[in-house]
């Protein structure tokens, strides 16, 4: 039953795919897409530009006086960028020491703290078993 039904699905497409290629003249013909859409713009040579004067305009200024003129202090340009090893440096640096809370944390060492108000209670713990407690206030 498989059989048949594969064998009259490929003819099916056979017989298909021959009646497409005699009716070939129904296609949309290929065209060159680019050239199409580079066609609407077209290239103009740009326009010179004639200066009005020969050298740039010369500021008016009153003199030394000049209300409109804002004296600044001098200032240094830094290098002000980034050293990236330092960053990558610093970013592993976190990781392992997130690494180590998470790990201390999971044994059951560390400082563990409890706020209320005005008062802190804290216990400092190793393998879960409390070595110091303390109250703040």
């Amino acid at each position: 039953m498989n059989i048949i039904a594969l064998t009259v699905l490929f003819a099916s497409t056979a017989v298909l795919a021959i009646a497409q290629d005699n009716n070939s003249g129904l296609a949309i013909p290929h065209s060159d897409w680019r050239k199409e859409l580079l066609s609407s713009y077209v290239f103009e040579q740009p326009r010179k530009v004639l200066p009005s004067a020969s050298r740039p305009p010369v500021s008016v200024s009153t003199g030394p006086d000049d209300q409109a003129a804002v004296k600044l202090p001098e200032f240094i340009v830094r290098d002000s960028t980034i050293n990236m090893f330092d960053l990558s440096t610093a970013i592993l640096q976190s990781k392992a020491a997130a690494k180590t809370a998470d790990f201390d944390s999971k044994l059951g060492i560390g400082v563990h703290e409890l706020r209320e108000s005005r008062v802190t209670l804290y216990a400092v713990t190793i393998f879960c078993i409390p070595v110091t407690l303390g109250i703040a206030w």
